[in-house]
């Protein structure tokens, strides 16, 4: 049975046409968001959702949009346990995190593979942005890749990072450092994802300072529907590869990966 459906003697008909049905799980997390007119429902709402998601423990109203530095969301537990913290299984591995500190999307998880089916054995590889190490994690279980190094500014984030490296037995894979990417001392690799989206292209002139000829980037940016290319005409000394959309993240607008090589 669907949300809106469980609801359909609980709500009014106007009630219902603004009910969210999409929701994130993350673990035994489910993350919903609310509209201010339903505020007043939220519980009734998150108690429906609990009795839905036999595997769901906790419920969360999104508050905000992910926002400040390290790009946290602001939530709210509306039924269920209450805590934040939770383990995830993406592709085979498991992600441990607190989902109200660090960045996190379940539904990147076939990007992630996208770029994993594209690694070729003995690669270096760097991860600007790696958060609680999703990237590190799925390169360092599915490829052949022989170093994966991520590099995270959010400490909480990078906690989480390190014991989910230990907790998948990848530590003689993956290397963790906690820095802001522009102040990072590394070298350079043979594939580069820049996983900071809000900064995007602008990155660029940094990630090159990781990048030799023939360097494989991803970078992530966001641009309107109509011109999808737009984070792409702004890349120098790169050929573009391709642009691929994965994911829409509010009214015609999308999340963009540029995948480009170095020149």
């Amino acid at each position: 049975m669907k949300l809106k459906e469980a609801l359909r003697h609980a709500l009014t008909a106007q009630e219902l046409r603004q009910l969210t049905t999409s929701y994130d799980i993350i673990g035994d997390i489910a993350i919903i968001e609310i509209p201010p007119t339903l505020k007043k429902r939220q519980k009734l709402i998150g108690q429906t959702l609990l009795k839905l998601l036999k595997n769901i423990k906790t419920v969360a109203a999104e508050t905000g949009v992910h926002a400040g530095k390290y790009r946290k969301q602001k939530l709210r537990i509306i039924a269920g346990e209450k805590r934040f913290e939770t383990t995830h299984k993406e592709s085979g591995v498991l992600i441990k995190l607190d989902v109200a500190q660090c960045y996190y999307s379940p539904r990147l998880g076939s990007e992630r593979l996208r770029i994993a089916q594209q690694v070729k054995k003995g690669e270096n590889i760097l991860v600007a942005g790696s958060g609680v190490a999703p990237y590190p994690l799925i390169l360092a279980k599915h490829t052949p890749a022989k170093k994966i190094v991520g590099v995270e500014a959010n400490p909480i984030a990078h906690r989480y990072a390190e014991q989910n490296v230990a907790l998948n037995k990848l530590q003689n894979k993956i290397t963790l450092l906690k820095a802001d990417i522009s102040k990072a001392k590394t070298g350079t690799f043979d594939r580069i994802i820049s996983a900071i989206p809000h900064k995007g292209v602008k990155l660029l002139p940094i990630i090159l300072n990781f990048a030799k000829k023939g360097t494989i980037i991803h970078i992530y940016d966001f641009a309107p529907q109509e011109d999808l290319e737009q984070p792409a005409r702004k890349m120098t000394d790169c050929k573009i590869l391709r642009i691929v959309k994965t994911q829409q993240v509010g009214v015609r607008r999308y999340r963009v990966c540029v995948d480009a090589k170095v020149l």
